[in-house]
């Protein structure tokens, strides 16, 4: 005998989620609590605030970017950075990767 399903699964994943007021929400608790910043690195946290799928990544969250986000980041390392400008075309993104000194 099988479990009924009913389909949350499915219009769960088909929801679309608001990750920049997510973040603004974050903000705002870090506001309160007279934080600079917050450094996010468990995985799913990111996600939930970014949508970023990757398997390696940290989010630096600063409390004074309500406007245009310009100071909250998400660094991961080279193997991610297509991934993470698709997946969060919103915020800057780092690697952990040095640039090329010039000359």
């Amino acid at each position: 005998m099988s479990r009924p399903t009913f389909g949350l699964r499915g219009r769960l994943n088909d929801m679309p989620a608001d990750h920049a007021s997510r973040r603004a929400a974050l903000r705002g608790l870090l506001a309160e609590r007279g934080l600079d910043a917050l450094l996010v690195t468990d995985l799913l946290n990111i996600r939930y605030l970014t949508g970023f799928t990757g398997s390696n990544a940290a989010l630096l969250v600063a409390t004074d970017d309500d406007v245009d986000e310009s100071r909250t980041l998400i660094c991961t390392d080279g193997r991610y950075l297509s991934q993470v400008a698709e997946q969060v075309p919103d915020l800057r993104a780092r690697s952990g990767a040095r640039p090329p000194p010039t000359s």
